[in-house]
């Protein structure tokens, strides 16, 4: 199958804090949910559709040092931060 050009998978705000049901806001769906990113990822990946990881922080902070859940950033991914502050630039950057 022939995908788009365009086609980009984005995994936004898969965090501890958001995610786990023993986080702030987390329950057994946010779990589930985190669960079958982790899944579905690879699959992506390995059709060759660039994957966005967006994720919530004020502060920027190296990929290893991000809280994700169920779920980590791969090499060739595309790593981004937003934050509170709409003023505030984006970092962007990719897995190394």
């Amino acid at each position: 199958m022939k995908l788009p050009r365009d086609l980009a998978l984005l995994v936004i705000d898969v965090q501890q804090e958001f995610c786990d049901p023993q986080g702030a806001r987390g329950n057994k769906e946010t779990r589930e949910v985190s669960q079958r990113i982790r899944r579905l990822v690879p699959a992506f990946r390995k059709a060759g559709v660039p994957v966005y990881v967006i994720y919530f922080a004020d502060d920027p902070k190296k990929t290893q040092d991000v809280d994700f859940y169920e779920f980590r950033p791969r090499q060739g991914d595309f790593v981004l931060r937003k934050m509170t502050n709409p003023l505030s630039r984006a970092a962007i950057s990719t897995v190394s």
